[in-house]
């Protein structure tokens, strides 16, 4: 009589043991989902500093651009003191047309680095 009495004794607790390691097993699920999602959230704020550096380091290639055409410009225009106008002009407008040109890609380079930064 012990015998079939320790059997069931045992067959419950392995039962029982069987239902906590599912319990526990399923645990282990949701916390590895939990962890891949963690995970995911930490690249999150590397990609983005990582493409603000990029657009930051083209807004300053950008802004070079500006210098020397701005630069440029006014070499052009110093000419107007000694040489005719006639001739300066067209290199003026030239001149010019570069630094807007360049201030338009300055212009679309901060927007890059403010939609990057957020």
């Amino acid at each position: 009589m012990k015998m079939p009495l320790l059997t069931l004794v045992a067959a419950l607790a392995l039962a029982g043991c069987s239902s906590r390691v599912d319990d526990l097993e399923a645990q282990v699920e949701g916390l590895q989902e939990e962890l891949r999602i963690a995970q995911a959230r930490a690249e999150e704020p590397e990609q983005t500093v990582e493409a603000a550096q990029s657009a930051a380091e083209e807004v300053r290639s950008q802004a070079d651009r500006v210098r020397s055409a701005s630069s440029d410009l006014q070499s052009q225009v110093s000419r107007l003191e000694g040489e005719d106008w006639r001739d300066v002009v067209p290199d003026v407008r030239s001149s010019s047309d570069e630094v807007d040109s360049a201030r338009s890609a300055l212009d679309s380079s901060v927007d890059d680095l403010d939609a990057a930064a957020q």
